[in-house]
């Protein structure tokens, strides 16, 4: 891939029958890995989840957002990534220093380190007073696979999600990005026989990439033809701030929060997503026992 490494296209194809989202992720997985230590595995772990969550956020509009989450029996733990509707994203590994053999193929083992049961579920913060929360088991933890099934099982809608990372040497990221391609409601069974043939001859997505020269290009190998919908450059970033970290630690108990008072010392937390650090002065805790006492923020 020759041009911005970070950017997401949506495209009408098969005659309007079916929508193409493409996501070059390279730049904005890197960045990911500025956040943690991540072992390559994880790299490409997490590149993936990186690359799919945004393509869902596409889906969206205005300030809504949607959050990935998958809790396998690997020794990675829960991953989670949160996208919006305008290519902003972060993400989160509860072990990210986890490592597994290379599988059959010689290639790195996702599914080992994600599990192969366990459960994927998605949040959708929309313009709507509760948020939609769907849920579904995992099939194979390889990510693509698992969220192809969410879409057909939760949102009844037949979904082919194709993702792929390389890496540096060194552990960075080379080349990822994916492609999701959905039907619509019109689709004829000629539009269903297209997609199946595909999936039987599709390669290497990551390779698919990285011999692209644009990314109309890459749609181009997968479409004779395609109508572009938009495009927009994607970026990493964490939405934390000191009063999010207020609101979070309201969750402590009266007797928690008087504690760390008495302590005189204030109170470090970090954020998962970037690992900032943010420190609550005896002042800031004061102001959080006020909101809890106040009624400001839901108890749990």
């Amino acid at each position: 891939m020759k041009e911005n490494k970070s950017v997401l296209y949506k495209y009408l194809v098969l005659n309007k029958q079916a929508r193409l989202i493409t996501s070059f992720t390279t730049d904005v997985v890197n960045d990911y890995c500025k956040n943690i230590m991540a072992t390559p595995v994880v790299v490409a772990t997490m590149g993936r989840l990186i690359t799919a969550t945004l393509m869902m956020g596409s889906m969206l509009k205005g300030n809504e957002s949607v959050m990935v989450s998958i809790d396998g029996d690997g020794p990675i733990g829960i991953i989670r990534a949160e996208a919006d509707s305008v290519g902003h994203v972060r993400a989160y590994a509860s072990h990210p220093e986890v490592s597994a053999p290379l599988n059959d193929r010689k290639m790195l083992n996702v599914a080992a380190v994600v599990g192969s049961n366990g459960t994927l579920s998605v949040r959708k913060q929309l313009n709507m007073k509760e948020p939609f929360i769907g849920t579904c088991e995992l099939v194979s933890g390889e990510i693509g696979e698992d969220i192809s099934y969410y879409f057909g099982v939760s949102e009844q809608t037949p979904t082919i999600v194709a993702l792929g990372v390389l890496l540096n040497t060194d552990g960075t990221c080379k080349q990822a990005g994916g492609f999701m391609i959905q039907l619509l409601p019109n689709a004829t069974s000629e539009a269903y026989d297209y997609l199946d043939n595909l999936l039987k001859n599709l390669t290497s997505v990551s390779k698919l990439i990285e011999e692209a020269t644009s990314p109309q290009d890459f749609a181009l190998k997968l479409f004779d033809e395609v109508d572009e919908l938009f495009n927009y450059e994607l970026k990493y970033q964490c939405s934390c701030s000191l009063e999010k970290t207020k609101e979070l630690i309201t969750q402590l108990s009266f007797k928690e929060l008087d504690e760390a008072i008495k302590d005189n010392k204030g109170l470090d937390v970090t954020c998962n997503f970037c690992s900032h650090t943010y420190h609550l002065s005896d002042d800031d805790l004061k102001d959080v026992i006020n909101m809890k006492k106040e009624n400001h923020f839901q108890v749990k």
